[in-house]
């Protein structure tokens, strides 16, 4: 430690540098990108843009009640159920 920095700083910029040097590393041996590999990652990015989800449909949170027929209550000679 100086009385310049202390060891925040140190601590900081030593990251810094280890990070970089490991991102650089990283790049130069990874393989090269395919057509492939280019076309799902762009496909990826089109999903996940249209399952955004401020986009989304609001909907209530109870439905609107539904109109039935009435039902007879007194037994006829041709039952039906209303469809």
């Amino acid at each position: 430690m100086t009385e310049q920095r202390d060891l925040a700083e140190i601590l900081r910029s030593t990251c810094q540098r280890v990070i970089g040097a490991a991102d650089l590393i990283l790049q130069s041996t990874q393989p090269a990108t395919s057509i492939i590999e280019a076309a799902l990652d762009a496909l990826d990015g089109d999903i996940r843009v249209q399952t955004d989800p401020t986009r989304w449909e609001m909907v209530p949170a109870k439905p609107a009640p539904h109109s039935y027929q009435a039902i007879p209550s007194a037994p006829s000679s041709n039952p039906t159920l209303p469809l």
